[in-house]
């Protein structure tokens, strides 16, 4: 008779290890992940799964579905996702009260999660930026403000020529001095009997963003000069003249006539 040999094998034992590098991070399948230890080849192993804010991951390698022959470690590889966030400028008004966001300014940037956003200010004529306040962009909706002061500049208004003028709007000019880019600027309005003026620079309605200086300049009015009385002889000399301006008449009464009387008007 035939003799029959049976030979059995027990399956070798390996060591199954996960390795996490975010140990905040929280398993989803707690009851369903092959835990760590001697695991015999063959067993079907599944990986655990990972959730955290923000984050992505995968496998140092690929997960087979059964336990090789061999020990097998497996790392988690993170890479945290990207998130938009808005930056908005804003600059401060005239009155210096408070912030008015430029909408036409806005921006929306990207980072990864957990990052710092990068915001920067723009040049814009007639304001400087405050320091940035970064924040972690850790959310979608975060917002970082841009906030833009006012510059003063000089405002100066000068009278070198006619200083006897007198100024009639006193209290509603706009004083020499310091002012803030944008505020309404009034000149002041000389008067001075015989003269008018005009500025020596076109003053703008706002302070312009830049130190501005503008002189005033005086002209003497033209008057018509008319002679009357010429019946009885002649009467000749300018016909006009700038106040102030002296001015030589000629009067030769014809035989038999003197002058009586000259009498100057204003018409």
């Amino acid at each position: 008779e035939g003799v029959t040999i049976e030979v059995n094998y027990n399956r070798n034992s390996y060591i199954l290890t996960w390795v996490n590098t975010k140990p905040e991070s929280v398993i989803t399948n707690e009851t369903a992940y092959t835990k760590i230890g001697s695991i015999k080849y063959g067993t079907t192993i599944v990986a655990p799964e990972y959730s955290l804010e923000g984050h992505t991951y995968i496998w140092s390698a690929t997960v087979p579905s059964t336990m090789p022959a061999g020990d097998l470690t497996l790392t988690t590889q993170w890479d945290a996702v990207a998130v938009n966030y808005s930056v908005v400028h804003k600059f401060e008004t005239v009155d210096g009260g408070t912030f008015v966001e430029d909408a036409t300014m806005s921006e929306t940037l990207s980072t990864k999660f957990g990052t710092t956003s990068d915001a920067k200010a723009k040049n814009v004529d007639g304001f400087v930026p405050n320091t940035i306040d970064q924040k972690i962009i850790d959310a979608n909706d975060i917002v970082v403000e841009v906030l833009y002061r006012r510059v003063s500049y000089n405002l100066t208004w000068v009278n070198n020529s006619k200083p006897e003028a007198t100024i009639t709007n006193e209290d509603a000019y706009t004083k020499a001095g310091s002012v803030k880019y944008g505020t309404a600027i009034v000149a002041p309005q000389y008067s001075l009997e015989g003269y008018t003026y005009t500025w020596s620079v076109d003053v703008p309605s706002n302070m312009p963003a830049a130190d501005f200086s503008s002189s005033v300049v005086f002209k003497a009015i033209d008057y018509t000069i008319t002679y009357n009385g010429a019946e009885n002889g002649s009467i000749s000399g300018k016909t006009t003249a700038n106040y102030g301006e002296k001015v030589i008449v000629t009067i030769a009464p014809d035989e038999n006539y003197e002058i009586a009387t000259i009498t100057p008007s204003e018409s």
